[in-house]
């Protein structure tokens, strides 16, 4: 059973009318904090953004599986593409994932701008936090980002930090909700 009060945790940072801008990469747990806000009374706010970084051969089948559910179930979706393998051959300096990761977050910042709203949620959950301490403990980080993960960190809110991903996939599957697995994450 999950323990999860999603509409608690709204009421928590967003008005009423407040869009709701939802970082979304078709994966399981992206795919699982759409599919708890769809139960919400904020479900109309929704704003799905999908970042093709056309690194998988997926990435276009993710992009129409997004735009179908967009139409099924109600809710905006702001796609944006970026050819990320040329641009990393350009700018060698920083590693493919650091350079996605760059971009993501400019598209996820510019939505933020576009709509007036506040805050991105991220679907980060405990194994992602965990996974991020251990990282910065073998980097030898600060003590403040051994911290890491917390549910607000300046625009950015993490509604699912107490759930692990085995809870998340035992759900999906459990209730056959649709998802992507990105195979460069096994990597």
């Amino acid at each position: 059973i999950i323990m999860l009060d999603l509409e608690k945790f709204l009421h928590k940072y967003y008005k009423k009318d407040d869009k709701i801008i939802l970082a979304c990469s078709t994966g399981p747990d992206s795919m699982f904090l759409l599919y708890q806000l769809l139960k919400t009374n904020f479900k109309k706010n929704i704003i799905v953004c999908y970042f093709n970084h056309h690194i998988r051969t997926q990435s276009k089948d993710e992009e129409k599986f997004i735009k179908s559910l967009s139409k099924k179930f109600d809710f905006q979706v702001e796609i944006w593409s970026e050819n990320i393998k040329k641009l990393q051959s350009i700018s060698s300096s920083i590693s493919i994932e650091e350079l996605a990761r760059i971009k993501r977050y400019e598209f996820l910042f510019g939505i933020l701008k576009k709509y007036s709203s506040n805050y991105i949620l991220t679907a980060h959950h405990l194994d992602d936090k965990i996974e991020t301490f251990f990282f910065n403990l073998t980097r030898w980080s600060k003590l403040t980002w051994l911290i890491n993960m917390t549910e607000k960190s300046w625009n950015i809110l993490r509604p699912l930090l107490s759930l692990e991903k085995t809870q998340i996939i035992d759900y999906l599957q459990k209730n056959n909700l649709e998802y992507f697995v990105d195979k460069t994450n096994e990597d």
